[in-house]
């Protein structure tokens, strides 16, 4: 068995390794601590606002329907004057 090591000896090395692997800086500390706390009331306006985009969206589809419907109405006035006049 050639390189046996104490344990103690190894014991010493690994703990001066781990010291010099952990330091960090105050800022980092500060920054790993920083949580974003997110109130019921946060959470609330989300979801109403969410509401309202899809309120909105269901208005837009319905309007972009009624304008495609307003056009074949006035498309279909169109020939039938012409088919009248003749």
């Amino acid at each position: 068995m050639a390189d046996v090591v104490p344990p103690s000896t190894a014991l010493a090395s690994v703990t001066q390794m781990s010291a010099k692997c952990t330091s960090t800086s105050p800022s980092a500390i500060q920054m790993k601590n920083l949580r974003k706390t997110v109130s019921t009331d946060d959470i609330l306006d989300v979801i109403s606002r969410r509401e309202k985009v899809n309120k909105m969206l269901t208005y837009a589809v319905m309007l972009n329907s009624l304008t495609a419907a307003y056009r074949q109405f006035v498309i279909m006035l169109i020939e039938l004057q012409t088919v009248l006049s003749q």
